[in-house]
């Protein structure tokens, strides 16, 4: 059963009642002792778990859009990361043909103005070296300064060890779920 979501102005209220304690800590605070540090106290917790409140929600989010995720075909997952980059501040990202792209599935400028090629893998399983071998191809026909491989799972070991050879970068499952935490972009199919 799926769970239900919090409506968004439970943290409006939970921010609305920390500042009417922080009001209520400070009239206290000029008049009597022994309340002010029960009103300051509780004015902490609450802020506490509004802060705890809001990291969960925004944890739970980005795992709901994995699983979105792991259901898309391959060109999907493309176009998503495509959204996530743009997202994220790059620019000129540009899905490469579908079939017989040379290793890169999507060319984009970082802030530094680094052409950079992006190989995408969506996979239930492990991703190899093949995705190295493939971004590292990529970089070369597309003229690209850098490359990574962005999988919604988790690399080998060879293919991290290639990786660091050929100067490309890995994105997995938990660097996925910090650009999606970070970016609130949505899965569309």
């Amino acid at each position: 059963m799926a769970k239900k979501k919090q409506p968004a102005y439970i943290a409006a209220i939970a921010v609305l009642i920390t500042l009417l304690l922080v009001a209520a800590a400070i009239y206290f605070l000029l008049h009597t002792t022994w309340l002010k540090w029960a009103i300051i106290s509780l004015a902490i917790l609450c802020a506490f778990v509004s802060l705890l409140f809001n990291g969960k929600k925004h944890s739970a989010y980005a795992e709901a859009e994995l699983v979105r995720i792991d259901e898309l075909e391959g060109y999907q997952f493309e176009g998503y990361v495509a959204r996530l980059l743009r997202n994220c501040g790059y620019t000129q990202v540009t899905l490469t043909q579908e079939s017989g792209d040379y290793g890169a599935d999507i060319t984009a400028y970082d802030r530094e103005n680094k052409k950079i090629g992006f190989q995408c893998k969506r996979s239930h399983n492990t991703v190899g070296v093949q995705g190295v071998k493939d971004i590292s191809a990529g970089m070369q026909y597309y003229h690209c300064e850098k490359g990574v491989v962005v999988t919604n799972s988790r690399f080998t070991q060879p293919a991290r060890e290639l990786a660091q050879k050929c100067q490309v970068e890995l994105w997995d499952r938990n660097t996925l779920e910090q650009l999606i935490k970070a970016n609130k972009v949505r899965v569309s199919k």
